[in-house]
């Protein structure tokens, strides 16, 4: 027979088909003697002693000595509700560091495509929304597709975080040029390359992203990870401190 909803609901607190009909029984009958239970709930008397003592550990049933007798009854309904109370309250705890445990073991990178300018230029402007940034940057490539008022766009964004960032430069004429550009006096600290050390490419990681951008096949992909960012940003910070402090 299916359950009704009572039998459904005890279950719940990991009673069996057979422990839910003895409590029931329980319920009707009050205090009473195993052979009245095992009548009531239709179990053979030795089931029910077996039955009866799993729900007296459960906490669904207590003795009551008269003389030599024990007789039981079922505890008060309204003790499950205060155990669901409980239960919540232990959960409500236990949540944050059950969730961290999942987040550490089940969150995969996101990761992001973007094939055309536009994509491209959304993903420096989430950069530059945030208050620190970390890049290798080709000025000479950059300005084959973007403008300058492109770049002091995003450096708007940038100083409206009180942001900064720490750019890797080429060492070309080119890339001195763009160093003493007004905008990035407030918010940019700028080291250069070893002479003849060309890149194509532009690289900055943020927050917890990294954003790879290809200037030859405008190309931009964006990794959201935190063990990836940080060891980019390290990379990054390696190579800042090998770089010379140049006047551009």
């Amino acid at each position: 027979m299916p359950m009704n909803s009572t039998e459904q609901m005890l279950t719940q607190f990991g009673l069996r088909p057979k422990e839910t009909a003895l409590y029931l029984a329980s319920l009707s009958l009050g205090s009473v003697s195993i052979a009245d239970l095992a009548k009531k709930s239709g179990l053979k008397r030795p089931t029910a002693y077996l039955i009866v003592e799993e729900l007296l550990q459960k906490e669904f049933l207590e003795s009551i000595p008269r003389g030599k007798k024990l007789y039981y009854k079922p505890k008060d309904p309204e003790k499950l509700k205060e155990r669901i109370e409980i239960m919540r309250r232990a959960l409500d705890v236990s949540f944050g560091g059950l969730k961290k445990l999942y987040e550490q073991q089940h969150i995969q990178p996101k990761i992001a495509f973007y094939d055309n300018r536009a994509g491209i230029y959304t993903l420096y402007e989430r950069a530059f929304r945030s208050k620190e940034i970390w890049a290798l940057f080709s000025p000479e490539k950059f300005y084959e597709v973007f403008s300058q008022e492109d770049i002091q766009h995003f450096f708007r964004l940038l100083d409206r975080q009180n942001g900064k960032i720490y750019d890797i430069f080429e060492n070309n004429k080119r890339g001195r040029q763009v160093a003493a550009e007004p905008h990035r006096f407030a918010s940019s600290d700028i080291r250069f390359l070893p002479k003849g050390a060309n890149i194509a490419t532009d690289t900055l990681v943020f927050e917890n992203a990294v954003v790879f951008i290809s200037f030859d096949t405008l190309i931009g992909i964006l990794i959201e990870d935190k063990s990836i960012a940080a060891t980019v940003k390290l990379m990054l910070q390696t190579l800042w401190e090998k770089c010379e402090l140049l006047t551009p």
